[in-house]
């Protein structure tokens, strides 16, 4: 993207605020976002595109308005969201995330003769989030809040990582006849049985993602 072309880092700062009252607004709250971006050369290894993003809530919510990580429970390989987390499976009011995929542009398949004439390329990346839910926000907590939710039969589908972070990493070919790729993508962490995670090939969190990209 043109962001990540930028030889120096971007650097995105946001802060929003909900007031109570204002345009029928029910709740005083605010959210700071701090981001940087930056895309990383390695001679004759290719590049790695980098993206780290801290955020904190302030005030008191019901846990929709929360920060609620990007999951992607399609078959189709989203860039920016988590492809192994299923929706509103965590829910946090501090966190720090990080997204790094590394391309190796042929650095590998290049040297393999009967890769090399398919120009296909290889890709690797990890996508990790820490996150936190305070006594303030959390329901378990203060009973006037807005309870997570739970499925049918009262099992809770939504989670508080405090202090464990959810990871996945993933590995991938792009370039496949020019348009294709596919990622195999495995789940790292939070596979025990509280958890709704997909399986592939008898491993809980393995899944594998595919789109449509060009990759010269």
């Amino acid at each position: 993207s043109k962001v990540y072309n930028r030889k120096q880092p971007v650097i995105i700062v946001k802060h929003t605020m909900g007031v109570k009252g204002f345009f029928n607004g029910e709740h005083q709250f605010s959210k700071s976002t701090f981001e940087i971006i930056k895309r990383i050369y390695m001679p004759l290894m290719g590049h790695s595109d980098v993206n780290v993003e801290v955020g904190k809530f302030w005030g008191k919510a019901p846990f929709p308005l929360l920060q609620i990580p990007i999951a992607n429970q399609s078959l189709g390989y989203q860039k920016e969201a988590f492809n192994t987390m299923n929706f509103m499976e965590f829910i946090n009011d501090e966190y720090l995330s990080l997204r790094w995929s590394h391309f190796f542009k042929g650095a590998i398949f290049n040297k393999l003769p009967l890769l090399k004439h398919l120009k296909i390329r290889e890709v690797v990346g990890v996508k990790a989030i820490l996150g936190k839910l305070t006594d303030t926000n959390n329901p378990n907590m203060d009973n006037s809040l807005l309870q997570l939710p739970t499925d049918s039969n009262g099992k809770a589908t939504t989670h508080i990582l405090n202090g464990k972070p959810y990871i996945e990493a993933s590995i991938g070919i792009t370039n496949i006849l020019k348009f294709f790729r596919i990622d195999l993508i495995k789940r790292l962490n939070h596979l025990d049985e509280k958890y709704e995670v997909t399986s592939l090939l008898g491993q809980r969190g393995l899944t594998v993602r595919f789109s449509a990209k060009f990759d010269f």
